[in-house]
């Protein structure tokens, strides 16, 4: 950790900067307030009057970045899509700096004169940014979410990541492939993102008692689902996508030892507690994150549900 004098106060909000565009010459901006969402490496800072987002990059791994609900003096420099942070006091007086950036590779052009190079019509590799067609689709799937504004802000060759705010004015992060189809969305509980899945996962989830859905994630076979439910604690689901084959259904009650082998196949710790059901059966184990959870199987050993024990 990097002990630093204390930063001075401009006495502007940021989004004061902003208004009055050519007019303020700042180089830094100082805010202060609470982080009220994390993404990664960024996180939103509400200050009680603008909720403002914060870049802190690559380089602040080595140094960490506050957790949700921590109060913060943040000093930066005014981008676009918000601050980029370049010093983060904390409410106990704790100050991290970010690292010095690693020296420039062989390519340190401008990043706009980069990309414009990447867009140029015949170049062969990576592309940037989404396509209108691509575009187009993302748009109308998030609409019926109640999300708006995407625009990207990170790309690869065969992804790019976009940020958008829901009606609850909550910011909500996506990844989506080339063509702008939905692989991941994350975002606070009640933010509307259940309306993303599809009618059968929405049931679903519904059924297993999700009240609120804060992250989606698509793979080819499954749909996963991380909230909350009605009491506030958090459940994770894995859902198998419709019309899949779930095997043959056998009479009497799921093999004990076949339902254990399952569970540490999915990278659990088996810790007991087993209790069989007509449809299903539940028991104690350790996720890979090695945390205490409940889970649920089903009677060919699929793991359905996944809820946090305290």
């Amino acid at each position: 950790m990097i002990r630093l004098p204390p930063a001075p106060r401009l006495g502007l909000t940021l989004l004061a900067l902003i208004a009055l565009g050519g007019a303020a010459q700042a180089e830094t901006v100082t805010l202060s307030g609470v982080v009220a969402e994390r993404f990664g490496p960024k996180f939103v800072l509400d200050t009680g009057e603008a909720r403002v987002l914060v870049e802190t990059g690559p380089a602040w791994r080595r140094a960490g970045t506050p957790e949700v609900g921590e109060s913060v003096t943040v000093t930066g420099h005014e981008r676009d899509s918000g601050l980029r942070a370049t010093r983060i006091v904390f409410a106990d007086g704790a100050e991290v700096a970010a690292p010095a950036p690693p020296p420039p590779g062989p390519d340190h052009r401008d990043p706009d004169a980069r990309d414009a190079e990447a867009r140029r019509p015949g170049r062969r590799g990576p592309q940037t940014g989404l396509d209108a067609e691509a575009m187009e689709r993302l748009t109308a799937d998030l609409a019926a979410a109640r999300i708006a504004a995407p625009r990207v802000v990170e790309t690869g060759p065969r992804h790019a990541v976009v940020e958008a705010v829901a009606a609850t004015g909550a910011s909500v992060r996506i990844e989506v492939d080339r063509h702008g189809a939905l692989r991941r969305v994350e975002s606070s509980a009640g933010a509307g993102l259940a309306a993303l899945l599809p009618d059968w996962a929405q049931e679903a989830a519904a059924d297993e008692g999700v009240a609120a859905v804060a992250g989606i994630r698509f793979t080819p076979r499954h749909v996963h689902v991380a909230g909350e439910d009605a009491r506030g604690e958090a459940v994770r689901l894995r859902l198998r996508r419709e019309g899949e084959a779930r095997g043959p259904r056998h009479g009497g009650a799921p093999d004990a030892d076949a339902l254990r082998r399952s569970v540490e196949a999915a990278g659990y710790g088996w810790r007991g507690g087993l209790a069989q059901h007509r449809a299903h059966a539940e028991v104690d184990a350790v996720n890979p994150e090695g945390e205490p959870v409940r889970l649920r199987l089903d009677r060919d050993g699929e793991i359905v549900r996944e809820r946090a024990r305290r």
